[in-house]
């Protein structure tokens, strides 16, 4: 059953699951999410010994299965009502996504991770639909040098470059949907630049990190 979390200035938040969302999804103009990777646990960091897979929780298993009947599938569903979408797919599964309109990448030149070959500068971005800048040219991928790891979630998005992603994703005035929302980096980075967001996410505490994100208030020192 769906519960809405937290509502507050174009910022909403809904504990439950995403499948049972779709009722509400003409009011959504682009998906920006970062899906389970279906990695079961693996951890890979240089620096926390955390990563994706990490999930503490008793409400899914971040398998493959997972995956593949529930995580695709659901992304699969909502691109046949929102056709514009980003999202990052992890890379052990890539080739199991539907296949999009474009990739690009987060470049990690100092990055604290590993793969079986080696050190994993790179993840992969993957683009659905038009793209809303269609004519002016613009950049499909990010270096990235900035990390976070302030929350308490095994894997949260860096703030900085997650606002570069939603702000390459959508257009002012638009509103956002992030089906897994985790620990709320896209509706901070919505928030941030005046989109307006909605997260749904299965695990309540998440929705209590994604929360307390959303009350901080952003300082504009450009004022005065």
């Amino acid at each position: 059953m769906m519960k809405l979390y937290y509502d507050e200035k174009g910022i909403e938040i809904w504990h439950g699951d995403c499948r049972e969302f779709f009722y509400k999804l003409r009011l959504v103009d682009v998906i920006v999410t970062d899906p389970p990777y279906g990695i079961n646990g693996a951890s890979n960091s240089l620096i926390s010994g955390k990563s994706k897979g990490d999930y503490d929780t008793e409400t899914f298993e971040d398998t493959q299965d997972y995956l593949l009947n529930c995580i695709i599938p659901t992304l699969t569903g909502l691109l046949s009502v929102i056709p514009r979408a980003v999202l990052t797919p992890g890379q052990v599964n890539i080739w199991k996504y539907p296949e999009p309109a474009h990739v690009g990448c987060f470049y990690y030149p100092a990055s604290t991770s590993i793969s079986r070959w080696g050190m994993r500068l790179w993840q992969p971005i993957f683009y659905y639909g038009k793209d809303p800048y269609q004519g002016k040219l613009r950049e499909d991928s990010k270096i990235c040098y900035d990390s976070d790891r302030e929350t308490d979630h095994p894997c949260p998005k860096p703030l900085k470059s997650w606002k570069w992603l939603v702000g390459r994703a959508s257009l002012e005035g638009e509103t956002i949907l992030d089906p897994f929302m985790g620990s709320g980096t896209t509706l901070r980075a919505a928030k941030d630049l005046g989109r307006r967001a909605i997260g749904i996410e299965i695990e309540e505490r998440y929705c209590e990190i994604a929360a307390k994100r959303l009350s901080q208030e952003v300082l504009d020192f450009s004022a005065g």
